[in-house]
Formats: C-alpha cells, structure tokens, sequence
C-alpha cells in the first residue's frame, strides 16, 4: 500500500518579512483585506512613508517599477498579468522573480498623493492547493493582526 505524503511550504522567511514591514508601517494607518485582489491593504499617509519604503527596499530583494518591468523575468511577467499589471508611480516587490509561492509588495500611490496603498499577497499558480485562497489570507491576517470578520 503506497502513502502519500502531503507536502508543506515553509512559510518563515515570508511571516519576518511581513513582520518586519508591519513594524515599519507608520501611524495613522488601516489595515484591511482586500477581496478584490486577495492582499493585504495597509492605507496610510505620504508623509510618513520613509521608513516603510526603506524596510521594503531592505526585505525584498527584487524590485520593479514601470520603466523597469519589462526586465522582469516571465515568471513575474505572468504575474503581473494576473494580478494588476502596473502603472507609473507604483513599485512591486517581491520574493523571488523565479519560482513560487512568491511573497510581493506593491506601492500603489493615490492619484491625490496624499496617501499610499501597499498591498501583500503571496503568489502560488501552483495548482498542489498546499496554499489555497483560504491558507493564503489566514497566514496573512494572522501576520497583520487582522481580525477574521
């Protein structure tokens, strides 16, 4: 008789990075989750977005903007389809521009510049389900401190 063994994803690296950014959020700040792309939505004011932008730069290791998208490899290419796509002024960060799952950032700036959008998810096309819809936004909210509605 064959077992099958279910395997797992370490997840650590991706919950000391959230950690590290949700200490660098600044105040007054919301965060909520967004059921329109499956993230995380911190919403903030500009003013204060320094630290943040920094902790992002030092926890990401691959970053884009608009004028450099188009070197992305086309594992982040497929994402960036699927997802959002990306406009002037917004910055993705992200994990790894290779393979999945795929912790990413994105700095969405609003059209009055007042205040700045970072949206996190975690990206897995896998279809293995070992991160479903449902795991990805537990692990999330529990790393923001969301409380389940």
């Amino acid at each position: 008789m064959e077992i099958k063994v279910m395997s797992t994803i370490d997840l650590t690296n991706f919950k000391e990075i959230c950690d590290s950014v949700r200490d660098s959020i600044p105040s007054p700040y919301t965060v909520s989750w967004d059921e329109d792309f499956q993230v995380i939505r911190i919403v903030f004011g500009k003013k204060e977005d320094k630290p943040l932008l920094r902790t992002l730069v030092n926890k990401f290791p691959h970053q884009w903007d608009f004028t450099t998208i188009d070197n992305a490899t086309e594992f982040i290419d497929r994402f960036i389809s699927s997802i959002f796509g990306i406009i002037p002024g917004q910055i993705l960060f992200a994990s790894g521009e290779t393979t999945d799952p795929m912790l990413f950032a994105v700095w969405w700036p609003w059209g009055d510049e007042d205040y700045i959008s970072l949206r996190i998810g975690i990206y897995d096309p896998r279809n293995d389900n070992l991160l479903s819809k449902d795991k990805i936004r537990n692990h999330l909210s529990e790393w923001f401190n969301i409380k389940k509605t």
